[in-house]
């Protein structure tokens, strides 16, 4: 038993670190990575000073196999070869609770991940039938002190070392952006001819970003390099609708990093009062509302339905769209659709919200949406995204909300922000 789940980890373990060194599994925290697991694989706790975990771990394994070997037996004491083997045993007991604690939490950067369950569980048992059968009688002050001592060393290293770099700036342009055309519908054998479009829309350039029919005068934010406009004068946004730099943002409802990432956004926006607004424009991880889903991503439950009621609220009714948003982002994992729909329906009659989810206008604009996912995706699989400037996109999720802020005022060219409420902990 104790050798089966030896040999379970130390597989795991060279797996995970074989795809972590090669750069197959993405060392970028983010929803719907490539893998999975992506925050746990891919965020700051995958990591000690640079290292993968699982390499320490895989060490420590083929370790207690050679310590339980009959060579070791013959050449070394039963006396030190029960202290090694006892100190192996604790400090397998202390990362795995480390771990375990972390992902249990919900600290940023950490998730459940089955991979990483499964290596803790073999840890734990073989740390178990070590301990309860030592090859020879052993005090466990001496082993239990070094056990300390290494896991000291890998939580410190981890909480104050250098942190690994958990999102991607690409300043690369992306593939040119295309817009689908919508399937024209059948009219009816005496309607008028179609009213000519509001010169508002007529005089947005090609490749914007816009709800349909949204009937506001417009206010264009162009990434030039990445071919891309959008106007944020009839899209979902954030924000003062005057401030002076408006990102835009594509998430998820139902994404961790994504969710996270609006808490840096909001506490960007208290570090630099009416300075940044966001567009904010759902982007379903789900095939039935974005067939240009990477193959390796698994589909997000009620993705497309909550990006759909996300929509049908702002929509029908901005003003209470901020708050509908936030309450979207607060619901438990997996979000429950029915629990949304109340909420929507506390600001909108049931019969407008579902005329309004079913309507062509959102199928057309989440069409649109899934289009531009497949160009982003090509330079990262990692969520949220988020347009900061031209040619300057985030994929994945900073390491902490402090490193966000950094990263924005370093890209703007802002006085750097040091007030203690911003020195924020990692989550």
């Amino acid at each position: 038993m104790r050798l089966a789940a030896g040999l379970i980890a130390v597989a795991i373990c060279a797996v995970i670190t074989t795809l972590k060194l090669n750069g197959s599994i993405s060392s970028l925290a983010g929803c719907g990575a490539a893998g999975g697991c992506e925050a746990a694989l891919g965020g700051r706790w995958s990591q000690w000073l640079g290292i993968p975990v699982t390499l320490p771990a895989l060490l420590l394994h083929l370790g207690i196999i050679v310590l339980c070997s009959p060579a070791a037996a013959r050449r070394l004491s039963p006396q030190t070869r029960s202290r090694l083997l006892a100190t192996a045993a604790l400090t397998l007991i202390i990362a795995a609770l480390w771990f375990i604690s972390l992902m249990a939490s919900g600290t940023r950067g950490a998730a459940w991940c089955p991979w990483c369950l499964a290596a803790h569980s073999c840890g734990l048992i073989t740390a178990i039938i070590l301990l309860a059968k030592p090859s020879a009688p052993t005090p466990l002050a001496l082993p239990a002190l070094a056990a300390t001592t290494a896991a000291a060393t890998l939580i410190l290293g981890q909480l104050f070392g250098p942190q690994p770099e958990s999102h991607q700036l690409s300043s690369a342009p992306l593939p040119p952006l295309t817009t689908p055309t919508p399937a024209a519908p059948t009219p009816a054998a005496t309607s008028p001819s179609p009213a000519p479009a509001p010169p508002a829309a007529a005089a947005l350039p090609p490749n914007t970003r816009a709800f349909p029919g949204s009937p506001n005068p417009p206010r264009l934010i162009s990434f030039p390099s990445n071919q891309a406009h959008f106007d944020a004068a009839n899209l979902p946004l954030l924000g003062k609708p005057n401030a002076p730099t408006v990102f835009v943002e594509y998430f998820d409802y139902t994404c961790k990093s994504c969710r996270e990432l609006y808490e840096d956004l909001n506490a960007l926006k208290a570090a630099y009062p009416d300075q940044f607004a966001v567009v904010v424009i759902p982007c379903p991880l789900n095939r039935a509302c974005n067939p240009n889903l990477l193959a390796s991503i698994k589909d997000h439950e009620s993705a497309c339905d909550l990006a759909k009621l996300g929509l049908a609220v702002w929509h029908l009714n901005p003003s209470v769209f901020p708050r509908f948003h936030e309450g979207l982002l607060k619901l438990p994992l997996p979000a429950s659709v029915p629990a949304a729909t109340a909420l929507a329906e506390t600001a909108i009659p049931a019969d407008q919200l579902k005329a309004e989810i079913n309507s062509k206008p959102i199928a057309d604009f989440l069409a649109a949406v899934s289009s531009d996912y497949a160009r982003l995706a090509s330079q990262s699989p990692a969520m949220p995204k988020l347009l900061i400037k031209d040619k300057v996109v985030m994929h994945g999720l900073p390491s902490s909300t402090k490193a966000f802020i950094d990263i924005i005022a370093k890209q703007f060219s802002l006085p750097p922000k040091s007030a203690p409420a911003l020195l924020l902990p990692p989550r």
